[in-house]
């Protein structure tokens, strides 16, 4: 009898562990999402894509090189590669 108990309450201190961890999991994949549509703002990531497109060519002028771009989620990168090329087309030609 007693076993039983013991064994029943460690169930529900794992249970209860469990559905607190699940929570805290659905409470940072809220805060994740709501900072990634803060960081990857259309006219947060057409700025961003201006300023590196012109410091890429002031670079460039001076030396040769690549330029590494890290984002914060794939929908990013794809939202800023795009302005990007489009920072490019309207950048003035040398």
């Amino acid at each position: 009898m007693k076993a039983a108990r013991q064994a029943s309450r460690r169930n529900r201190v794992h249970t209860n562990r469990r559905r607190r961890a699940q929570s805290e999991q659905e409470r940072l994949k809220r805060k994740w999402a709501s900072v990634e549509a803060l960081v990857g703002a259309d006219k947060r990531l057409a700025m961003i894509a201006e300023d590196l497109v012109r410091h890429f060519e002031a670079r460039k002028a001076a030396l040769d090189g690549k330029a590494m771009i890290v984002c914060m989620s794939r929908r990013i990168c794809v939202a800023l590669y795009n302005a990007i090329i489009l920072a490019c087309r309207d950048f003035p030609a040398e």
